[in-house]
């Protein structure tokens, strides 16, 4: 389909159809939000329901309404006659604002914008955030030009659209929240536990029926225990003030809510539906949640949501026709007093958060239209300058920097923003700066066990490579070490004070940060197992202490760690003779340089499986010195790809591609990418 937007260097204009709930709406405003951010005009079509009245008063963009028109069972001529009115009144919109292009954020106040869209000859862009698409995007998909998905799954419903991933927009006010400033705002006591119940913006009486039945077991569980209830109806609200009060729970209940930053962000759990959008909030917020799928959505599609983040390990999932009183209860007491559960779900939260979902959406729309493409050179040189302005003169920002020479395996392309940080406040600004800005953050260590596409990373990659971060310091048997510090250094300095234990850290290329994020190991030993205490930075830039025993580790990752930012980590060694020592390192140094090539390398490159280790496996499918240009399989150890000289990402990604298929073929094994595979 070819599109009918003028080649212009004018701001654009694009009405964007998001009213009917609060799951079609917020997604909307978020991508009129990047719109003006990046220069351009929103017009938003909504609804005339309460909701999109209620809550078009809190944005700052153009509004106009359509009248609501939704289908239901016996009022088929009540939804043709509003769908009628609502043409006519498209039309006289676009002829009044003229804009460029109609952006549909699903439900059924968008086929009035769409379709008239089609008569006028505009392109049109869809958006879908649930894994199963509604019906009204499913009618309007052969109208569009292009579409976004929330879920890679939903892929299904639009065989013949082109679609990219893009995630679901949320508001940037839900990013970068202080959980006690906003305890302070809403009026609950900070160091309290805060139960958010919420049924959208439509409330959801089942969940508020349930929760109800199970105050007094969480009062005698949580004694200190505080609720921020959503009810949906007017009618219900004094009622169910009157069970919290009835129980002594601290409780503030309200029809609808206008603040959900507020309330995610002061939050420790929630209770709600699984619309897509909700689900993205909890993902921005790192909420953990049990969801309770409304049963009568539209071909289930609540539920497949729901399903979809319990499976990832980021929420709970309960049907209401299945969930009982002591169901909710030990629910509830587990998410909000099993601190471990929390930090496992806010990890796979993390993972699934897609904090550039907005702009990618407006990036492919103005790509589209001919009218952009990445950001060009001068607006990243001005984004550098206005973060220059928060930081010391130490820190280092550079704009377009080539990430290659800084891994292991020396190749990659290009980061939007490179910096390192010369102090935790300047990496505390850096955070927040890309937080406001919509960046994506990305860690690099010393590059190791990473491969980096050709098309590098967007966003900011942050390294703690100055010298407040690669500082170490002995205090008795403990060596405190920054996150910046080599591995090789911690085992050199504890070998000098006679501290064994720490050995292991010889042969491994990469830094302390790095290290716990991948939990790196060698010879037999992981790198939390000397681990006594270690300091993070979370993305709000707000630091925090733990004890080893309170973080979960596992082979090659510590959940924590992919939302925290380590800062500095206390090992203990146990007295021991320097010459020991000593020995021990020389006779690991000698076994690594038999086994292990020199040439440049990402280290292991594939997962052992279960049958046999993937370097035999290699080595008896004959793949030894396999070769894609200058990306080579070893001839020293078969699980290393080794960069003979002038090597790209494209090349080793090809030649693993190479073996998996080999593998799978030859030997019905999968084998898994243990390195770090990361940008475009």
């Amino acid at each position: 389909m070819k599109t009918s937007a003028k080649t212009t260097k004018k701001p654009l204009k694009v009405a964007i159809a998001c009213g009917g709930t609060g799951g079609h709406l917020f997604p909307g405003v978020a991508v009129a939000d990047m719109l003006r951010d990046m220069g351009h005009q929103a017009l938003l079509i909504l609804s005339d329901k309460q909701v999109d009245r209620e809550a078009a008063d809190a944005v700052d963009h153009l509004v106009v309404t359509l009248p609501s028109a939704a289908w239901q069972s016996g009022s088929k001529l009540k939804f043709v006659g509003k769908l009628g009115k609502g043409l006519l009144t498209c039309r006289s919109i676009y002829s009044r604002h003229q804009p460029d292009a109609v952006m549909a954020m699903g439900g059924f106040t968008s086929l009035a914008p769409v379709m008239m869209a089609r008569m006028q000859r505009l392109p049109v862009f869809l958006h879908e955030s649930n894994t199963i698409a509604g019906k009204a995007v499913r009618k309007l998909a052969s109208s569009a030009h292009l579409g976004f998905l929330g879920f890679e799954c939903a892929k299904e419903s639009f065989s013949g659209l082109k679609c990219q991933v893009t995630g679901t927009p949320v508001r940037e006010t839900l990013r970068n929240l202080n959980r006690d400033q906003c305890h302070r705002e809403l009026g609950f006591q900070p160091g309290h536990p805060l139960l958010l119940v919420t049924g959208g913006s439509q409330g959801a009486l089942g969940i508020n029926r349930c929760v109800m039945t199970c105050l007094s077991s969480l009062k005698s569980a949580i004694p200190d225990i505080q609720v921020l209830h959503q009810c949906g109806h007017q009618d219900d609200a004094q009622k169910i003030r009157q069970y919290y009060k009835k129980h002594q729970i601290s409780a503030k209940v309200y029809p609808f809510f206008h603040r959900m930053d507020l309330a995610l962000g002061a939050s420790d759990a929630a209770i709600g539906r699984s619309g897509a959008s909700f689900m993205a909030e909890l993902a921005a917020t790192r909420l953990p949640s049990l969801l309770v799928p409304f049963p009568s959505s539209a071909d289930g599609h609540q539920l497949s949501n729901a399903q979809t983040l319990e499976a990832s390990g980021a929420a709970v999932c309960i049907e209401e026709s299945t969930m009982s009183a002591d169901q909710l209860t030990n629910g509830i007491k587990t998410l909000l007093l099993d601190r471990s559960v929390r930090l496992e779900m806010k990890s796979a939260l993390a993972s699934l958060d897609r904090p550039d979902a907005a702009k990618q959406i407006v990036q492919h729309i103005l790509q589209e239209l001919g009218c952009a493409e990445k950001m060009d050179a001068s607006r990243n040189n001005a984004l550098a300058d206005s973060l220059r302005e928060k930081l010391g003169r130490d820190s280092l920002v550079k704009v377009n920097e080539p990430l290659g020479p800084k891994t292991t395996m020396k190749v990659g392309g290009k980061a939007d923003f490179y910096v390192q940080p010369a102090s935790r406040a300047d990496l505390a600004q850096v955070l927040k700066w890309a937080g406001r800005t919509g960046l994506l953050v990305t860690m690099l260590g010393r590059g190791s066990n990473l491969l980096i596409r050709e098309g590098g990373i967007r966003g900011v990659v942050i390294s703690l490579g100055q010298a407040c971060f690669s500082d170490i310091k002995l205090e008795g048997d403990r060596l405190i070490c920054g996150a910046g510090v080599r591995l090789k250094r911690v085992s050199e300095t504890a070998r000098k004070v006679g501290l064994s234990g720490l050995e292991f850290f010889e042969g491994i290329p990469g830094c302390v940060g790095g290290a716990l994020r991948m939990n790196a190991g060698a010879m037999k030993s992981w790198a939390f197992e000397p681990l006594i205490h270690l300091t993070t930075m979370d993305r709000q830039g707000l630091i925090h202490e733990w004890n080893a025993g309170d973080v979960e580790a596992r082979y090659r990752q510590c959940p924590l760690l992919k939302e925290h930012i380590a800062l500095e980590a206390v090992f203990e060694g146990t007295p021991e003779d320097p010459k020991q020592i000593k020995q021990a390192m020389d006779d690991y140094s000698q076994r690594r340089r038999q086994s292990q090539p020199i040439a440049s390398s990402a280290g292991c490159m594939f997962k052992n499986p279960a049958e046999i280790s993937a370097g035999k496996l290699i080595e008896e499918l004959g793949l030894k010195g396999a070769h894609v240009g200058d990306a080579m399989i070893s001839e020293v150890h078969a699980n290393f790809i080794v960069n003979r000289g002038n090597a790209t990402s494209d090349d080793v990604l090809t030649l693993i591609e190479r073996v998996r298929t080999c593998a799978k073929s030859k030997r019905n094994i999968d084998l898994e990418v243990e390195v770090q595979v990361m940008g475009e």
